[in-house]
């Protein structure tokens, strides 16, 4: 493979929603060239009901359950996906801040995800991107978007600092 023409952007968000292993990516021998640090939406079985505040027009918000998807949330909330099972959301929500339950984040995915590209002998890339775009369509939205944006870089300074990294 051509190693200085293709390598991976890894997306935390999407990988949580796809039920995939963190370390999925890190095994295809190509280099990672980005990592998205972002958090999707998780409902516990029988909670779905509690996405519907995030049922939004403007952006897809693909939903997977173990066994079941959805192209988009409005879809998984009319049926299309089984109440029985945990929803993992495509929704970018702050990697700072938890929804209101019984609604949770992707966090623990993303902090086993940064471990396994970060957290070895070496990085396995230079280049960590907070990616939260929703800010405009979350529910609850601070007031503030600077301030938001700041507590969530350094909820992620934290993050990588618990690894071991050092600021430069």
């Amino acid at each position: 493979m051509d190693h200085d023409h293709l390598g991976l952007c890894l997306d935390a968000c999407h990988m949580a929603v796809g039920f995939e292993e963190p370390g999925t990516g890190a095994r295809t021998g190509l280099p990672v060239v980005k990592l998205q640090a972002s958090c999707a939406l998780v409902a516990p079985p029988g909670a779905q009901r509690a996405l519907a505040a995030f049922d939004e027009a403007r952006f897809l918000h693909q939903t997977r359950s173990a066994t079941g998807y959805a192209d988009d949330l409005g879809e998984a909330l009319a049926g299309g996906l089984p109440a029985d099972e945990s929803w993992r959301v495509h929704f970018h929500v702050p990697l700072h801040d938890a929804p209101p339950p019984p609604l949770a984040t992707s966090a623990p995915y993303l902090r086993d995800l940064l471990n396994v590209i970060l957290g070895g002998e070496r990085p396995l890339t230079g280049h960590v991107e907070v990616e939260t775009y929703t800010w405009n369509v979350l529910p609850g939205a601070p007031a503030d978007l600077a301030e938001g944006i700041a507590a969530e870089l350094d909820w992620m300074r934290g993050q990588l600092a618990a690894l071991g990294l050092k600021e430069t």
